[in-house]
């Protein structure tokens, strides 16, 4: 929901135009809620409240003071909700739960208090935006912007120690600071206990979160030990809210096609395009550690083949889907231990796994990821950034490898 009101008597003519999510709007007179859920009955007091206010000539003390007293001699949890009204000085904002009000460069929200949240934003007041949480989106590529605009993102967090003691983590960059959202663990379909599996794609597909995952963590760290060793991929699917919290996974194999003799796959990335068919890429291994990036694509996931392999790699991951100039591409990262023409670059490549391009951007490190954020469209003067890693050690010796790996934040030059 998005509103515009320079003034106090401005306010109650504005437009409420509804955004994307699932929820309850209510404009009564000079009263806006959003209320995070369509229950009549859970969405009743909630409303009941609004139209007493409005009744009373809409003022935001008296808002605030209702909608406090409420909540604190409820005895069910609130839906997550925000209710603005004006008052002489400003607009009155209520918020609760996961819902954030974003008013010009300031973001309001209640999912970080224990109780509720109140401002007063002195007029004028420019564009006010209210989201619910999960009001944003999709598998078509596109990044899980959180309400206020932040992006969620998943990365590897390292443990002390080689791959069984890493797990993966949620995080949110939001302007130039980043901060944990959570963490996910899995379960196998063939037991064998949680893992801190990583490597991980996380993506919103309609009202459901899918999870594809590399199964790292019980991978040997003594090389005498890998004789049979295999790494594959797998797949979660859950309505859970993973934007915030630790959660643990139930997986099932995520069957890929492979060009070849294969050891492992791992690095998936899923989208979903315009026609509801797949593209999945991933990398494959030769042997530990020969390994190249692949494409697949199909009607589901359940029915995939294989539409393309970079077979003159060898030491080549990160593998991520991008929709550049009208058309999905490749972007990987061509480790150092290539042939020299295709060591320490990000290659741009076509659906048929075939060079069209590079990616100007430094590379930081033996292997970094290279994951795109395009602009902002609701940012004026917003740019591309880029995500990506260096090789930064951490706990000395003793931790050895793994430990390793600071987060960069890159941005367009132009």
């Amino acid at each position: 929901m998005t509103v515009t009101a320079p003034t106090a008597e401005d306010w109650p003519h504005v437009d409420v135009v509804p955004g994307p999510g699932e929820g309850t709007l209510a404009r009564i007179g000079p009263v806006v809620l959003l209320v995070g859920s369509t229950d009549p009955e859970v969405v009743k007091p909630y409303l009941e409240h609004a139209q007493m206010v409005a009744a009373n000539g809409g003022q935001g003390r008296q808002l605030v003071r209702g909608y406090a007293l409420m909540l604190s001699t409820a005895v069910d949890q609130s839906p997550g909700f925000a209710a603005l009204a004006p008052h002489t000085t400003g607009l009155a904002v209520f918020v609760d739960g996961e819902v954030t009000v974003t008013i010009g460069e300031e973001t309001i929200s209640g999912a970080d208090s224990l109780a509720w949240v109140e401002r007063l934003i002195p007029w004028p007041v420019g564009s006010v935006t209210v989201a619910l949480a999960g009001a944003s989106t999709p598998a078509d590529g596109s990044p899980y912007r959180l309400p206020g605009g932040g992006v969620l993102f998943s990365a590897t967090s390292a443990g002390p120690g080689f791959f069984g003691t890493a797990h993966t983590s949620l995080w949110e960059l939001r302007g130039g600071e980043v901060r944990r959202r959570g963490a996910l663990h899995f379960v196998r379909s063939e037991g064998g206990g949680v893992h801190g599996d990583h490597a991980t794609h996380v993506l919103r597909d309609g009202d459901r979160w899918l999870v594809a995952t590399s199964t790292w963590s019980d991978f040997p760290a003594a090389e005498r030990d890998r004789a049979g060793a295999r790494v594959r991929i797998t797949l979660a699917e859950t309505d859970a809210d993973l934007t915030r919290g630790e959660h643990v996974l139930a997986t099932r194999p995520l069957e890929l096609p492979t060009d070849g003799p294969s050891v492992g796959q791992w690095d998936p990335h899923l989208v979903r395009r315009d026609d509801g068919s797949w593209l999945v890429g991933y990398v494959s291994a030769r042997s530990f550690f020969d390994f190249h990036p692949v494409l697949a694509g199909g009607p589901d996931l359940r029915d995939l083949r294989l539409l393309g392999a970079a077979t003159d790699r060898r030491a080549t991951e990160g593998t991520t889907l991008v929709h550049l100039d009208g058309g999905w591409q490749v972007l990987a990262s061509d480790g150092r231990d290539n042939r020299r023409r295709v060591r320490r670059r990000f290659p741009v490549l076509d659906l048929a796994m075939r060079d069209v391009g590079t990616l100007d951007a430094p590379y930081p490190t033996n292997i970094p990821w290279p994951t795109l954020i395009p602009p902002d469209p609701d940012v004026a003067g917003d740019g591309w950034r880029m995500l990506t890693f260096d090789g930064t050690p951490s706990g000395g010796r003793l931790a050895g490898y793994g430990t390793h790996g600071d987060l960069l934040v890159l941005s367009e030059t132009r």
